[in-house]
């Protein structure tokens, strides 16, 4: 019963478990009760980490949403003009922006861009 739960790292005799037991029975009813209280242990930890899940789980879903960040402008040297506006992406070879002031998509390859910096704000 006690072989799943462990007793332990002591070895102990029959004459030590006599001594200490008075009978073998009595050892084994020793060795079940403390494995129980280990159990009881055991569950009481799972017990309280389900509750922190929880817990986290309703913090979380009750907690504010983060701000919207702000648009990223972007200055783009290229083609002998510069160009301001908000990045929408880039890859596969193109810088996309929107120009400020204005509602047009433009693609930029990249090959064709001399410098781009960050910009806080178009000018």
């Amino acid at each position: 019963m006690t072989g799943e739960a462990g007793t332990g790292a002591q070895i102990q005799t029959l004459q030590e478990i006599r001594a200490k037991y008075l009978t073998l029975d009595a050892y084994q009813v020793s060795l079940a009760a403390n494995a129980a209280h280990r159990l009881q242990r055991g569950r009481r930890a799972v017990a309280g980490a389900v509750a922190c899940l929880l817990a986290g789980v309703i913090l979380t879903w009750w907690a504010p949403a983060s701000a919207a960040s702000p648009p990223a402008y972007i200055d783009v040297a290229h083609d002998r003009q510069t160009t301001c506006g908000t990045l929408l992406g880039a890859g596969h070879g193109h810088l996309q922006l929107i120009p400020n002031g204005t509602k047009q998509l433009i693609t930029v390859p990249f090959t064709h861009i001399d410098s781009l910096s960050l910009a806080a704000s178009c000018s």
